[in-house]
């Protein structure tokens, strides 16, 4: 499920960056951590690219906005992983400038705004700011005068509006499971990955066992209206990309998967 992003507005940093108002949030739950929350991300631009120094960059950010609207110091546990969620969405590099938006829930009236840089071996550097809606429409005065950048480069899996096309791997077999409610689901998943990544591909066949028990244990974790709702499709398909590169791979990356088959058996 997707969110478009609450705050009406257009920001525009000197020749550093800029980005629309039609930023679209997703939804990120973790069972396990009992976090959720929506977040959104969007690529800017390369600092290297535009010849600009990092400390420049953040000393721009204070100088314009400290006064306005105080930094955060200090994220809580919940704030970093959803932060960390929606930022790993891009196969960013090092130099290259991201906005990243967190909100509690689509009803919020603030958000955690995050401007990132990152740095050398995929190090991040941010600084963040909490902003209500009224905030943003300082931010939008205080750059009024500034001049964007001319050309803000696109991420590779949205070029002329259209997603990079994928491999699939669709030989994992049924899975079955108990929900927590008792019901037995069926599944069947496939694994997008980029064409030409023969690592993720071995690694997804190596790892089968392990991808197989994985899936068991996230039957295991929910209720089964949550197979039966279609609506939730999204959301059940995103917590297993997650879960899967995050807990499963470590050399390879999957980009989607897809229901091939689910069934709740009565």
């Amino acid at each position: 499920m997707k969110k478009k992003i609450i705050f009406a507005c257009f920001i525009f940093l000197t020749v550093f960056c800029s980005f629309a108002q039609n930023i679209e949030f997703k939804y990120y739950s973790d069972y396990s951590k009992g976090f959720s929350g929506y977040a959104a991300s969007a690529y800017q631009c390369n600092l290297k690219d535009a010849n600009i120094n990092e400390e420049d960059f953040f000393d721009k950010i204070s100088e314009v906005l400290d006064e306005e609207i105080p930094p955060v110091q200090k994220l809580t546990k919940k704030n970093n992983w959803l932060f960390q969620k929606s930022l790993n969405e891009w196969d960013y590099e090092v130099g290259e400038v991201y906005l990243v938006f967190c909100m509690e829930s689509e009803y919020s009236n603030e958000a955690l705004v995050f401007f990132v840089v990152i740095e050398e071996k995929k190090e991040l550097r941010w600084k963040a700011y909490k902003v209500k809606e009224a905030d943003v429409y300082k931010i939008e005065e205080l750059f009024s005068n500034a001049e964007p950048i001319t050309a803000i480069p696109t991420s590779e899996e949205y070029v002329s509006g259209q997603r990079e096309i994928y491999d699939w791997y669709t030989s994992l077999g049924i899975v079955l499971g108990k929900t927590k409610d008792g019901n037995t689901v069926r599944i069947d998943v496939a694994f997008a990955y980029r064409k030409e990544d023969s690592a993720t591909q071995k690694e997804i066949r190596e790892r089968t066992v392990e991808i197989k028990d994985y899936l068991r244990r996230f039957i295991s974790q929910h209720e089964v209206k949550d197979f039966r709702n279609i609506n939730n499709e999204d959301n059940l398909e995103k917590e297993i990309t997650d879960g899967i590169n995050e807990l499963i791979l470590s050399s390879g990356r999957i980009r989607d998967v897809v229901f091939q088959q689910k069934d709740v058996i009565e």
